[in-house]
């Protein structure tokens, strides 16, 4: 069972685990992040990303989101929705942050894919169109799931 910042047990349901990541990151707590996700863990970036491909390990993702932060300055996520797909969660959230350099606010929509094993986090695979995340977790391309979280 995963604890969050303040120590309360949460929900085991990875949609719960999941929107308590984002929560923890939004405000920089990265070590939580990183403790619920497995040592091998990996994030893949899709092939439009400037940073594309498979980054492993809490490292590798530690890495890949320093690279995100040093370009943005904060980074941040707000969920629009999740689809649970059993062992899968797929999360749409705007992603968003201030160029550091340029000074202009960036705000993109992705699609990332988390894939879960025994309480933590195996793996997340990111995308920008709704209907590829959804087949990679084996959803109908009209799956809908919970929203206003």
């Amino acid at each position: 069972m995963a604890l969050p910042r303040g120590g309360a047990e949460i929900a085991t349901d990875y949609s719960e685990l999941l929107l308590e990541a984002y929560d923890a990151f939004n405000w920089g707590d990265w070590q939580w992040v990183l403790d619920n996700m497995h040592p091998e863990f990996e994030w893949v970036a899709p092939p439009e990303d400037p940073d594309a491909g498979i980054h492993r390990g809490h490292e590798g993702v530690r890495e890949y989101w320093g690279e995100w932060r040093e370009a943005l300055g904060e980074l941040r996520f707000q969920v629009e929705e999740l689809i649970d797909a059993g062992d899968q969660v797929v999360a749409v959230v705007r992603r968003s942050g201030v160029g550091e350099t340029s000074g202009v606010e960036i705000e993109e929509r992705v699609m990332q894919v988390f894939t879960f094993r025994d309480g933590k986090g195996t793996r997340c695979e990111e995308f920008y169109e709704r209907d590829r995340a959804l087949k990679a977790a084996g959803l109908a391309p009209d799956a809908k799931g919970r929203t206003n979280l």
